[in-house]
């Protein structure tokens, strides 16, 4: 029987975490917080331009709670008001750095209320920690300002995540929710619950002071994973976008008409066109290279108004175009290209002070069964180009 008991006790001995003195805690989330902070500054030259403000304001906003965990820490040894009172504050303000951090990641600007609700709280605890000293009182409002603060955070992240960020954005989501919700937690529950003491520091104390030991671990994790994250994607799209215009490249272009060639072969269709713009050499000559680039631009928002999915459009070189038309035979191919074309001739790329007609010729052609490659329909579509080049320009001319 006694033997049973031990092995019982043994079993338990994990759970005991719960009675760990509340120094220990504290001193713990410094620690951690002091070295994920670390670890997060040697990184934060590896990390993207546009990436490092939200990083610096994620490391202030660690640091603060590596000072609240020694404010609390020492308790006992340092007179009760400052302790409180800078412990918190330093708590509250990590929590807000935390969310404000979020939001410059995501090019968000930060509002007012999260940074006025740590001078309320910052209100609330000189009152009952100097004038009216109530503990649960002061655990109500600082508790409840960083769950608040952690919550809206989370909310913020789950609403701008997108598939690039679908793994590291959830992963952050998950952890600001749930230490947010443990905050809540002592927030609601502590009207409820004893005053603690070195002796008896209660489990809500106990399970909130492990969450503020964690989370700077974790969150910083879930951070880096994010810039990693987007870094990784801008250097995929990097590869398959135009730079100047942000439409699909070259090598886009031919990776969608590739996989199309497979449904030509199934008894399926699709249509090429191939424009480019008329005299666009007289242009660069005449107003400079600067216009030509935004001669480039203004057709690239043309053809993301005019062409839409399964229809891909994107600049093949230089002032050349291309649009992959699938399912569509040389009939609707063309009648897309008259399309276009009407359109770029009826709007002028506006300047200021004058306007700058801007018209393209066009060749139309179809993957046939037969194209071994997509290199003979693109030809054929090239032949029929030159064909509305030497035809007068700003007109579409079909593959024969």
């Amino acid at each position: 029987m006694l033997a049973r008991d031990n092995w019982f006790n043994e079993a338990l001995e994990p759970m005991k975490f719960l009675e760990m003195h509340p120094q220990s805690i504290y001193l713990t989330l410094s620690l951690l917080s002091l070295l994920t902070g670390g670890v997060l500054g040697l990184m934060h030259r590896g990390l993207a331009p546009d990436v490092q403000p939200a990083a610096v304001l994620w490391r202030i906003g660690t640091l603060m709670l590596a000072l609240a965990g020694v404010f609390f820490a020492f308790r006992g040894e340092v007179p009760l008001v400052p302790s409180v009172m800078v412990g918190n504050t330093l708590a509250m303000m990590g929590t807000v750095l935390y969310a404000h951090g979020l939001r410059r990641f995501f090019g968000l600007s930060m509002p007012v209320w999260p940074y006025v609700l740590v001078a309320v709280g910052l209100i609330a605890l000189l009152v009952f920690v100097a004038w009216y000293p109530m503990y649960r009182a002061r655990v109500i409002f600082a508790s409840g300002i960083m769950a608040t603060h952690m919550i809206a955070a989370a909310i913020w992240v789950f609403q701008r995540r997108n598939l690039e960020l679908e793994v590291s954005g959830r992963m952050m989501t998950g952890v600001l929710l749930a230490c947010g919700v443990i905050m809540a937690l002592r927030a609601v529950t502590a009207p409820f619950t004893d005053v603690p003491s070195p002796l008896a520091p209660g489990w809500i104390n106990v399970l909130g002071g492990l969450a503020g030991a964690v989370f700077p671990v974790v969150g910083t994790t879930a951070f880096l994973m994010m810039a990693s994250e987007r870094s990784r994607i801008r250097l995929q799209r990097a590869a398959v976008t135009d730079e100047l215009t942000g439409l699909p490249n070259r090598r886009a272009l031919t990776f969608a008409a590739q996989q199309g060639l497979a449904e030509i072969r199934g008894g399926g269709q699709m249509g090429l066109i191939l424009f480019d713009i008329d005299r666009f050499k007289s242009i660069n000559d005449t107003y400079g290279h600067e216009m030509g680039d935004r001669a480039l631009a203004h057709i690239a928002d043309l053809l993301r108004a005019g062409v839409s999915p399964p229809a891909v459009a994107g600049r093949f070189g230089g002032e050349e175009f291309l649009c992959v038309v699938p399912g569509a035979g040389l009939d609707q191919a063309a009648a897309l290209a008259e399309s276009l074309r009407r359109r770029l001739d009826s709007s002028p790329l506006v300047l200021p002070g004058r306007e700058l007609s801007i018209t393209a010729s066009f060749g139309v052609s179809t993957v046939r069964p037969e194209d071994i490659s997509i290199d003979r329909a693109l030809a054929r579509a090239d032949e029929a180009l030159y064909r509305a080049k030497a035809g007068g320009r700003n007109r579409v001319e079909i593959d024969c």
